[in-house]
């Protein structure tokens, strides 16, 4: 929950932002209540909203894809320092995590599932020291 102040009562076209920084998912769903300063609320519609990475120039490749039980994951470059995962299955709802322990000139990680996936399509998100990746399309076998 947010909160954005108002500019209050004028003639001209008032625009607002606010940006969710925890932001981890796939998807998000958010609704706009309007408090006026008279404390009158008009509660808009929800919206659905699809996340996206910003992208980063680091190239990441997942394989085999199709998969069973492990995924590899290729960087272009080594990772300094650790790296998360995040699997969310296709409603956005996270289902699996893990860590990639970052090791000295490795670009070749190896991800076996900690917990087993029913067969379906999931995604996977990868936040590295180079920023959160965008996801990933995966299908489990």
């Amino acid at each position: 929950m947010a909160d954005v102040e108002g500019s209050g009562t004028n003639n001209r076209r008032t625009t607002y932002t606010f940006e969710d920084k925890n932001v981890n998912g796939i998807s998000y769903y958010y609704r706009l209540t309007q408090t006026d300063f008279n404390g009158a609320q008009t509660t808009h519609s929800i919206i659905y909203i699809l996340a996206r990475a910003k992208k980063t120039p680091q190239t990441v490749k997942i394989g085999p894809n199709p998969f069973t039980e492990r995924l590899f994951i290729d960087l272009k470059t080594p990772i300094m320092q650790d790296a998360r995962i995040f699997i969310f299955d296709q409603y956005g709802k996270l289902v699996s995590e893990g860590l990639l322990k970052a090791l000295q000139e490795q670009t070749t990680y190896e991800y076996h599932m900690e917990r087993d996936l029913p067969v379906g399509v999931y995604y996977l998100k990868l936040n590295t020291n180079n920023g959160l990746h965008d996801a990933i399309k995966i299908i489990k076998q």
